[in-house]
């Protein structure tokens, strides 16, 4: 049961990475897609910033899918508190990445 908590965020990384390069061609919408005020400026910025999250949210998804593995096997805690720490650094992971394609693109 807990594998399947564990391994809801990064597997929906990853496949919201493929949506983004997909969604980074499309038209700007205000139902889908990596929304932020920045984001939404122009055209050229809702490309970059979909272009720069999905090659983020692969590789994120990828090493958290590595990283649950890997805490499953390595620490002796209860499955509860190892998913808890599981979705706690993926949760974290997926902010941090927000804030970073923000600022990426709030500099250009």
């Amino acid at each position: 049961m807990f594998w399947v908590v564990d391994m809801i965020l990064p597997v929906t990384m990853v496949i919201i990475s493929f949506y983004y390069k997909k969604k980074a061609y499309s038209k700007m919408t205000n139902m889908s897609g990596f929304r932020t005020a920045e984001s939404m400026k122009n055209k050229e910025c809702w490309k970059e910033a979909h272009l720069l999250a999905s090659k983020l949210l692969f590789r994120a998804g990828v090493i958290l899918i590595v990283i649950v593995l890997l805490l499953k096997g390595v620490l002796p805690l209860e499955p509860p508190h190892v998913s808890l720490i599981n979705n706690g650094i993926s949760l974290v992971s997926y902010i941090v990445i927000t804030m970073y394609v923000n600022n990426v693109i709030t500099r250009k």
